[in-house]
């Protein structure tokens, strides 16, 4: 059964991106820190609403041609060249929609949408938006390849970069606000020329002979758009509390809850870098059975890796923030605690979701990532003005976890599968996990 599934592969792959994540998480908490110490939470709130506008707009334009690229790789339809011909059309094109888009929001919408933030902190962060709208579709290409080294090479450059630069332009050079947003532009750029340089090697002169065709053109359009509406849905539950407490509570709260937001996802870190081999795997198989099979067994190792970690989190979370980000974020560890549920849950919904996306039927996540977006808005909206960032953060665990739900029962109906197979460990579990082990330590004695 495991050698069919090809779970040896897959772990190694998870491995790689689950060493990657591991890495994320100490680049980002140590960035994390040195923007709360040296910013402050006033202005880290301000920065964390400034990021938000690029963020959104990538998240609105990028198509889900990246998701496309994915698919149509992994199932050998696009060559190379097409998928870097695509990838860079699409974002060439969206860039200069997404800077569009953007300055109408900078100089029209600013005061009702990003209330208390500069129009030169806005101007700066819409730099971010063509750099990560190309580098993210050509980043795609090795996922679909399942060249799992490279992308977790070309995935850890930015986050390095950025720690780097945000020591230099807030501790060193005294930038602010302003030097925080430059170093995400800067360790972005890095990454997209890395990424260009690798796939030029592998496929020199692609855009001297024009391979894409209008057909290919429109297949992917058909794909990813179905996938665009289940992400920006997405990143709108994942980021509507941010919104909502910019626009009902104090630039403090963002701040505080930012903190807390950001801190929670980390314990992703398992169900992030396992389904991002799920996705690719699922669209290369051509048994059903073989799918069937697959999805339960990492959901179920996912859920139980973030159950634990979110038990010992909950303990030592409110010493480590005092720590580690100083008394003024002291209140963010109730906020992560309260998070902890959704977040546990939310991981086997990524698993899920990869899993129905790599079956060509993403517009399912759509329907559901919409409701629970609403669930996600309607709870702000109830409960900012009583609980203010504490009760963002009971909205949102609510959302993450009608989210999941939703996504189990459609799963269990199109596999035959029952929702016990997605957490009840198995014996076969246990012998997978020793084989695992006994890899990864044989692994790191080579090192």
């Amino acid at each position: 059964m495991g050698q069919s599934l090809g779970l040896r592969q897959l772990a190694k792959d998870s491995t790689f991106n689950l060493l990657r994540q591991g890495w994320s998480i100490f680049l980002g908490l140590a960035t994390s820190v040195l923007l709360a110490r040296g910013l402050g939470a006033e202005d880290r709130g301000i920065y964390a609403v400034a990021i938000l506008l690029p963020t959104l707009l990538v998240t609105l334009l990028n198509g889900g041609v990246g998701s496309s690229l994915v698919y149509y790789v992994a199932r050998a339809e696009y060559s190379l060249a097409m998928a870097i011909q695509a990838g860079f059309l699409f974002a060439f094109v969206s860039s200069l929609l997404g800077i569009a888009v953007g300055l109408f929001m900078t100089f029209v919408a600013r005061a009702i949408l990003f209330p208390g933030v500069s129009v030169d902190l806005m101007l700066l962060s819409l730099a971010i938006v063509p750099i990560v709208l190309h580098r993210d579709n050509f980043v795609a290409i090795f996922q679909g390849l399942q060249d799992f080294r490279a992308y977790n090479l070309v995935g850890i450059i930015p986050q390095f970069s950025i720690l780097v630069l945000t020591f230099l332009f807030i501790w060193v050079f005294k930038l602010g606000v302003s030097g925080a947003i430059a170093a995400v532009i800067l360790g972005n750029l890095l990454s997209l020329l890395m990424v260009f340089v690798i796939l030029n090697r592998r496929s020199p002169n692609t855009f001297v002979s024009w391979q894409l065709q209008r057909e290919s053109v429109f297949q992917m359009l058909k794909y990813g758009l179905k996938v665009h509406a289940s992400n920006v849905v997405s990143f709108l539950n994942y980021r509507a509390d941010i919104f909502l407490l910019n626009l009902f509570a104090s630039k403090m709260s963002v701040g505080i809850y930012d903190v807390a937001v950001s801190l929670s996802e980390r314990l992703w870190i398992l169900a992030s870098a396992v389904s991002t081999v799920v996705f690719p795997r699922v669209a290369s198989l051509r048994d059903d059975e073989d799918k069937r099979r697959l999805t339960p067994v990492i959901a179920r190792y996912v859920f139980w890796f973030s159950l634990a970690m979110a038990a010992l989190s909950y303990v030592i979370v409110q010493p480590i923030i005092v720590l580690v980000f100083g008394e003024e974020f002291r209140a963010a560890a109730l906020a992560f605690q309260v998070l902890l549920p959704g977040i546990i849950m939310g991981s086997v919904s990524k698993i899920i979701a990869n899993d129905i996306a790599g079956r060509g039927t993403p517009g399912i996540n759509s329907i559901v990532a919409t409701l629970a977006a609403l669930i996600n808005i309607i709870a702000n909206l109830l409960l900012i003005p009583y609980l203010d960032f504490i009760g963002s953060a009971i909205a949102t665990s609510i959302s993450y976890t009608s989210l999941t739900v939703i996504l189990v029962i459609y799963f269990c109906r199109i596999s035959d599968s029952r929702w016990t197979e997605l957490v009840v460990p198995t014996r076969a579990d246990v012998v997978r996990v020793r084989q695992v082990l006994s890899w990864l330590i044989a692994r790191l004695k080579r090192v």
